[in-house]
């Protein structure tokens, strides 16, 4: 990476198993093996489903029932048509979408809710894009995660992006928040900011807060979040951070802080414009190390910023990806 940091933080370790809250479990169904359905995650470079009975990486409260997710496609009137199960996991309950491309008939209605209440989980289907996601047999629309650390309740919706690892979130938040270094007249900027996962804690401890993402449903979650904890200090806007123009509204001056938790693909776009609002620090959560290393080069080399501190937080046990954080100042 570029620049010499003088201090490295330390790494923030997560449980090894039952970590994973986000998930998107193929389905499929094998007629010439006496009608038999698997469920469970396709295998790497392959259309296939691994036969697998249960997942140690999942969250238990999905984990644990792959073999009873397969029986219960294999008995609806349409198994061949179920492709998939997102899996979205709060802290109090778990909701499961299923990626229905045919009408669910009542008597699958009525599995579907059985299975439910079987295994207290929320069911929804899902028979075309991201908006159809409805409720099936119950009427709740969101799910919730909290940051006790902060006195924080989050909502989402079960397609939502939230950080897959609570537990490393819970760690990985007060540490960005402690690596801003703010005050009560800080103003910060956090880019790609999602539903307001740093966004909110960020207010709680600032002057003002600005989130900016690209999704338009994360922006209203984030709205909604933020009316939810009675926060009037962050205000959230839309914007692709891929082609951003001049005339952003919120690129005004007075940002000394700004907070980068970019997509695998990195920031690149968006570091013209924060070098021109000159914070003084900038925490960049990256999951895609690489991005990072490329985007930490030109902040140091040509924005003039100095690398003060980096480390990995283990975001993904068992996998190859990694979740990093670093910090620059000038």
């Amino acid at each position: 990476m570029a620049g010499t940091a003088d201090r490295s933080h330390r790494r923030v370790p997560g449980p090894p198993a039952g970590y994973r809250r986000r998930a998107r479990l193929g389905v499929k169904y094998v007629p010439r093996k006496d009608d038999r359905v698997l469920v469970g995650f396709r295998e790497r470079f392959s259309p296939f489903v691994a036969d697998i009975e249960s997942c140690h990486v999942l969250d238990a409260r999905v984990g644990d029932l792959l073999v009873a997710l397969a029986d219960l496609v294999r008995g609806l009137t349409i198994p061949d048509r179920i492709a998939q199960i997102e899996v979205a996991a709060g802290d109090d309950s778990v909701g499961l979408v299923f990626r229905n491309l045919r009408e669910l008939a009542p008597v699958d209605r009525e599995a579907l809710i059985a299975f439910g209440h079987a295994h207290d989980l929320l069911i929804f289907e899902q028979p075309g894009n991201e908006s159809t996601v409805a409720p099936v047999g119950h009427s709740t629309e969101r799910l919730h995660y909290r940051l006790d650390d902060f006195g924080l309740s989050f909502a989402f919706a079960p397609t939502d992006f939230t950080q897959i690892n609570a537990a490393i979130n819970r760690q990985m938040v007060p540490q960005a928040i402690e690596q801003l270094a703010l005050d009560s007249e800080s103003r910060v900027l956090d880019l790609f900011c999602g539903l307001g996962n740093f966004t909110l804690p960020i207010a709680r401890h600032a002057a003002s807060v600005i989130g900016v993402e690209g999704a338009e449903a994360l922006v209203s979650r984030g709205r909604e979040n933020a009316a939810l904890n009675g926060i009037d200090n962050a205000r959230f806007e839309a914007a692709d951070l891929t082609r951003l123009g001049p005339d952003a509204d919120w690129l005004g001056g007075g940002i000394d802080r700004v907070l980068l938790d970019p997509p695998r693909s990195g920031a690149l776009e968006v570091l013209p414009a924060i070098a021109d609002l000159g914070p003084s620090r900038i925490v960049y959560v990256s999951c895609g190390p690489s991005t990072l290393a490329r985007d930490a080069g030109e902040l140091v080399h040509r924005y003039g910023y100095r690398l003060e501190a980096a480390g990995l937080m283990d975001m993904f046990p068992h996998t190859g990806h990694a979740e990093a954080m670093a910090v620059f100042s000038r």
